[in-house]
């Protein structure tokens, strides 16, 4: 076991994409345990056989239904409806990043997608107004995270998949939470700035005409936003056939209105294959790596030894929380779940957690590794799209990180907040 687990760290530390760490160390792991023909057995088939699943179509479809809404602008107009109702207030600005964040998530499922798209978007618009880059650049990179939990989630797509939970569920389970953490986010600029006031100058508000004006613009992202939810809500399709609802609704939107033409859909295409692929390589990497495990029976080994810890069951909850805070520090959250997943699902499983409340929790959990140092992706794509230093992002989003694990407990304490829509349905 103690090749394959070295040749990964190695990989990793030398800048390997963690697809081809975790599949390159599972397979010389496996060829040393089991012998090259075992091998090579097993890899001519884990390809095909791990993303050959109806279930998984669901992520290039999301994928292209947030390609499309970028393409469109719909998500510089989420903005400009959230700061023109609200940005007058003190740190209106920011706080309507969060709020077009939210939005943008709830059509698009990427949380890199996200920050890329308002960092470009907020960021000029409040250095226009004397906003301090480190919480208009921190924001971005925060606003980003809600993505990745409000429906639909592609994190959570993947993580159902390899634990077969229902996609319906686990999408719907993330709303309520999704919609916690962003009063949480705004409720902590609100904070911030009412202590600094001088980092968040205000500005004079718009006129009732204008704000109206500005939310009816916004009308295509709630129609599929709606559609997308109640699809899933209601039962009438699979997570799959909403997610296809939703890529052709915003196709179809996006040319009555005429933010989509040709050369927007070709693009759109072309990023959705490049995103798609490399979500399967982690997915075929990581599957590889999980062989390797299994046939070692390390697997088995950390289970029972885990399991058999007679200690409270949030303890050992708690303990997962730090091991996740510090793998997040080094690994995009993919990889990190897809890594963990087959020794951490079985224990907490087996500890009476729901798997539905699991998977909204444990996506919360990695999307704080995006923020954190040295490998926070959300903070890395923030500083290059608005040219803000990373150490000034980092700074400002590193304390506002404090709200998501005051999510994270409130969680814990009322796992109804995930599980109150998922009983309904």
């Amino acid at each position: 076991m103690a090749v394959g687990v070295i040749l990964l760290f190695v990989f990793l530390f030398a800048g390997m994409p963690i697809a081809f760490a975790l599949g390159a160390a599972g397979m010389f792991g496996l060829a040393v345990e089991q012998g090259i023909t075992s091998t090579l057995s097993i890899l001519m088939t884990t390809t095909f056989r791990c993303v050959a699943s109806y279930t998984l179509v669901t992520i290039p479809l999301f994928v292209l239904m947030a390609e499309l809404l970028n393409q469109s602008g719909l998500a510089k107009q989420a903005y400009v409806a959230a700061y023109k109702c609200i940005g007058h207030t003190r740190g209106g600005l920011a706080v309507a990043t969060i709020l077009g964040g939210a939005a943008f998530g709830a059509c698009s499922g990427s949380s890199t997608a996200s920050c890329a798209t308002f960092g470009s978007i907020a960021v000029p618009e409040m250095r226009k107004y004397k906003y301090q880059d480190e919480l208009s650049s921190s924001t971005v990179a925060l606003s980003g995270t809600l993505a990745a939990v409000i429906p639909p989630s592609i994190l959570l797509v993947v993580y159902g998949v390899e634990v077969e939970a229902s996609i319906g569920k686990l999408l719907m389970a993330g709303l309520i939470p999704g919609i916690m953490l962003t009063a949480l986010y705004s409720f902590g600029i609100w904070l911030k700035i009412k202590r600094h006031p001088e980092i968040a100058p205000p500005m004079d508000p718009f006129s009732w005409k204008e704000r109206w004006t500005a939310i009816k613009s916004i009308w295509p992202l709630i129609v599929i936003a709606g559609l997308v939810l109640g699809c899933l809500y209601s039962g009438i399709t699979t997570a799959s056939e909403a997610a296809a609802v939703g890529a052709i609704g915003t196709l179809i939107l996006g040319i009555i209105t005429s933010t989509l033409g040709m050369k927007q859909i070709i693009e759109g295409l072309k990023n959705t294959c490049v995103t798609s692929a490399w979500i399967f390589a982690i997915i075929i990497g990581a599957q590889i790596f999980t062989y390797f495990l299994t046939f070692t029976g390390a697997s088995q080994a950390v289970i029972q030894s885990i399991g058999g810890l007679a200690v409270p069951r949030i303890f050992i909850l708690l303990m997962l929380v730090v091991v996740y805070v510090i793998l997040g520090m080094f690994l995009p959250s993919m990889g990190t779940m897809l890594l963990t997943l087959p020794l951490v699902a079985p224990i907490l499983f087996g500890l009476g957690y729901d798997p539905i409340w699991f998977g909204v929790f444990l996506v919360i959990l990695l999307e704080i590794g995006l923020c954190t140092p040295p490998v926070g992706i959300n903070c890395f794509v923030t500083s290059g799209v608005c040219g803000v230093p990373l150490e000034k992002v980092f700074k400002g989003v590193l304390p506002m990180l404090a709200w998501a694990f005051v999510g994270l407990g409130l969680l814990i304490l009322c796992p109804q907040i995930a599980l109150l829509i998922p009983s309904l349905m």
